[in-house]
């Protein structure tokens, strides 16, 4: 990124939103568009956090970015107290690893508690500064599978949030891999710089 702004890690993403739009990194996506299938690879075990991670508290917060945030901390707070853990990359490795250097990580937004209609504005706000700190980004949507049936929330095979992900990254032309999990269900992108 040439240009001189700080990139925040993800927990403080919502912090400085603003900042984000006025950030030249922002005009970090392919201009053409990406017209193969994207190929499902193997959410990496490292993503994974237990449900009481996640607080339950984040439905009661109206900003949606403040939300992200909130979603987020528990990723940011893993990063900084387990020293080393990282989350690997996934396709990009083997052209990594050809540097010499340690395999850089992988980065991680959690979309959990996002509506199909703040997905796309938190998505723009996050997304591309992420793919200039890491170059795979995975973007975690769950698949739809705890959505109670009897609630005001939709669901759908993958679930609505899924789709309506899938359908951003395909709109604004991101190269991105289907992540599947052991059971074969996709519940999340793994995006490229």
């Amino acid at each position: 990124c040439s240009c001189t702004a700080s990139h925040a890690p993800a927990a403080s993403y919502a912090a400085t939103a603003a900042a984000a739009s006025s950030c030249p990194c922002a005009a970090a996506r392919p201009a053409t568009a990406n017209t193969s299938k994207p190929r499902a690879v193997t959410i990496p075990q490292e993503l994974w956090l237990a449900d009481v991670s996640r607080t339950q508290d984040a439905f009661a917060i109206a900003d949606a970015l403040e939300r992200f945030a909130a979603v987020n901390e528990p990723y940011a707070l893993r990063r900084q107290h387990a020293e080393g853990e990282r989350v690997p990359l996934s396709v990009s490795a083997p052209l990594e690893r050809r540097t010499g250097q340690p395999p850089p990580s992988a980065g991680v937004l959690d979309m959990h508690f996002q509506s199909t209609k703040t997905a796309s504005y938190v998505l723009d706000e996050v997304l591309p500064r992420a793919l200039v700190e890491y170059v795979e980004v995975w973007v975690i949507t769950g698949t739809g599978h705890h959505t109670d049936t009897r609630s005001h929330q939709k669901s759908v095979g993958g679930g609505v949030l899924h789709a309506a992900v899938e359908a951003y990254l395909v709109s604004h032309n991101y190269r991105y891999h289907l992540g599947k999990d052991r059971r074969g269900h996709s519940g999340a992108f793994l995006v490229l710089r």
